[in-house]
């Protein structure tokens, strides 16, 4: 296998720009990443046992930026660790990366806002419930159905069900709304294959 100057010129300013890109890895860890992607542009550009710089220049054009690829990298180092963590700022920093790439980190994202939003509800419930007895509670009645939550005599007729019992069953469902999208983030994490840098996919 040959190159010419030309070849090795765009290969070696694409791969620079791209470990410029990874500042922050481990150094042994980004120089692998970067013979890897050397490995794959010189594979996609031979002719003939000759690396073509017209190849180059395509199969770095269908790579994308350097930037761009560094980014997959960091998204998909940053799951991995989500992946064991049971930390929801980690999981729901990962899955906002995550959703910037792609319909599938989306929809995983969306699940983390949900279920840590409900947790969040059920805790201000259980913190305002001493300050606000005759508003917040569990509510039953025609106009509410049943929901819990901050209500004035304006919403029209309900009963309270729970009473000075409302703190603790609320801050017991928030714990258990916390652990079940904990569990959940980290199982579709790992069952999903995480960011894979789309180069790899080609």
């Amino acid at each position: 296998m040959t190159a010419s100057n030309d070849s090795t010129q765009l290969m070696e300013y694409y791969l620079g720009r791209l470990r410029r890109s990874m500042e922050g890895f481990p150094a042994a860890e980004r120089e692998e990443i970067v013979a890897e992607i050397r490995s794959h542009i010189t594979e996609r550009s031979l002719v003939d046992g000759v690396v073509d710089p017209r190849r180059v220049r395509e199969t770095l054009e269908a790579l994308g930026r350097p930037e761009e690829i560094a980014s997959q990298y960091r998204t998909d180092a940053l799951l991995t660790r989500a992946a064991g963590s049971h930390s929801p700022w980690v999981l729901l920093r990962a899955t906002l990366r995550w959703a910037m790439l792609g319909a599938k980190g989306f929809g995983i994202f969306m699940i983390a806002v949900t279920g840590y939003t409900m947790a969040a509800a059920f805790f201000v419930c259980a913190i305002l419930k001493p300050f606000f007895p005759d508003n917040i509670g569990l509510w039953v009645g025609p106009s509410t159905g049943f929901s819990m939550g901050f209500r004035t005599a304006h919403d029209g007729p309900a009963s309270e069900l729970l009473g000075h019992w409302l703190p603790l069953v609320a801050m017991v469902l928030g714990l258990l709304a916390i652990m079940g999208t904990t569990h959940a983030l980290r199982a579709l994490i790992r069952r999903s294959g995480r960011a894979q840098p789309r180069w790899r996919a080609e």
